[in-house]
């Protein structure tokens, strides 16, 4: 349980980024804050198929960066919800995010995020 909001920390969360550091630093930010990050994968193709081949354990909230190889994080998202409408998803780009794609996602950062934005992100998504 967070003190700050009285939100539970309960969340299963999954960071994709194909950047292995960014990837890493956003796990490393979460966990120190007592989330569970269940998955760290680095492209959309990757997230899809965890969250596809196991679906009595898809996370609760899934972090996803824009720009990424052989699937960008914005197609993936909308693949993520036709399997699974419930997750949650946090969109952190550099780029415009589409106007008819904003729906997709509960939240869109605009990098660079601190670690407080991150922190707030999760806990109020």
């Amino acid at each position: 349980m967070n003190p700050a909001n009285g939100k539970s920390l309960d969340y299963k969360i999954m960071v994709v980024d194909d950047e292995k550091k960014i990837a890493d630093l956003y796990s490393i930010i979460l966990r120190s804050a007592g989330f569970a990050v269940d998955h760290i994968v680095y492209d959309g193709i990757e997230a899809i198929d965890a969250i596809a081949s196991n679906p009595m354990n898809n996370p609760d909230v899934i972090l996803i960066d824009q720009k990424m190889p052989r699937m960008d994080g914005l197609e993936a998202s909308r693949k993520i919800k036709e399997i699974n409408p419930e997750i949650k998803i946090i969109m952190i780009t550099a780029y415009d995010v589409p106007r008819d794609s904003r729906s997709v996602f509960s939240l869109i950062l605009s990098k660079p995020i601190s670690k407080r934005q991150l922190l707030e992100a999760i806990e109020n998504v």
